[in-house]
């Protein structure tokens, strides 16, 4: 619910909401983000935990350390493709939530970094036909394309950001490229917006020049 909040009060923001309307939703963001965190023992463990992920590495710890350790096996070019150890077993969700992490121990910083440049692409790409959009005025089409921008990149940095450690652990997928069929299928989606945005956006700016 606070993920929402936030990921609203950045629309809202681009779309020209005056500034107290952002900061209540911010401060609403976070004052849920805290409620729900410190009113269940499991959630304050979880959040807490990654901040030590190393002082309980056979149970609450056991993931995100076994994350860390793939990295740290990996180094700069990897162990190589296929030679990863976690992933046999020791890793749990190997394949969805912490490929990244099996990626960094396999391929090392270099295959982390193609996969992050190549999710930057296409983040980058959805931001500019945004702003293209923008541009002509096209305004639904300019929100829709910056708000597919935002999931893209909350999702690529919050699960980049937990398979490395930086915040707790949370079952979310790097878009095209940790498995899921509800994911994929999401961004699939998603992107065809996109491509039909990218499309019909000059299209509808030749047709309103001609009438007028």
């Amino acid at each position: 619910m606070s993920l929402l909040l936030v990921r609203c009060s950045r629309f809202f923001y681009i779309a020209g909401a005056p500034y107290k309307h952002f900061l209540a939703l911010g401060a609403a963001a976070v004052g849920g983000a805290v409620l729900m965190v410190t009113t269940a023992e499991y959630r304050l463990v979880r959040v807490m935990s990654f901040m030590d992920p190393f002082d309980d590495v056979q149970d609450t710890d056991y993931q995100l350390a076994r994350s860390l350790i793939a990295f740290g096996r990996g180094q700069f070019t990897g162990v190589g493709y296929g030679e990863s150890v976690q992933k046999l077993s020791h890793l749990p969700e190997a394949h969805t939530d912490f490929l990244l992490a099996i990626t960094g121990e396999e391929l090392g910083f270099v295959g982390v970094s193609m996969v992050l440049i190549l999710e930057a692409l296409i983040i980058g790409s959805a931001m500019r036909i945004s702003y293209n959009a923008l541009k002509r005025r096209q305004m639904r089409m300019s929100y829709t394309a910056f708000g597919i921008g935002v999931v893209f990149i909350a999702q690529t940095i919050i699960n980049a950001a937990m398979n490395m450690g930086a915040i707790p652990t949370k079952g979310l997928t790097m878009p095209f490229f940790s498995y899921g069929g509800s994911s994929m299928l999401i961004s699939l989606v998603m992107v065809a917006l996109l491509l039909k945005i990218y499309k019909e956006s000059p299209e509808i700016e030749k047709s309103q020049c001609r009438y007028y």
